[in-house]
């Protein structure tokens, strides 16, 4: 278990450190300092739902044989 939780702390820590670097972009900071119209809010869930997407690819596999803790986890087996 301690193995798991110290993968995952990991991943959410570059995670974190990748939406640091990002609001340091000056593209990224307009987007912040504008009014919430309805472009903007679009333009919030596109760019936080890649950000859910690439956590979820980010994760880490665990099975009946121990964890798969590759960074980018290409497909799932179907143990046939």
């Amino acid at each position: 278990m301690e193995a798991y939780t110290r993968v995952l702390i990991e991943r959410m820590g570059m995670l974190l450190i990748l939406m640091f670097i990002m609001t340091r972009l000056p593209l990224f900071r307009m987007l912040l300092d504008r009014a919430v119209t309805l472009k903007t809010g679009v333009l919030y869930a596109v760019m936080f739902g890649l950000i859910g997407i690439a956590g979820t690819h980010a994760g880490v596999l665990a099975g009946p044989e121990g964890m798969d803790a590759r960074f980018w986890i290409r497909g799932v087996d179907s143990g046939r």
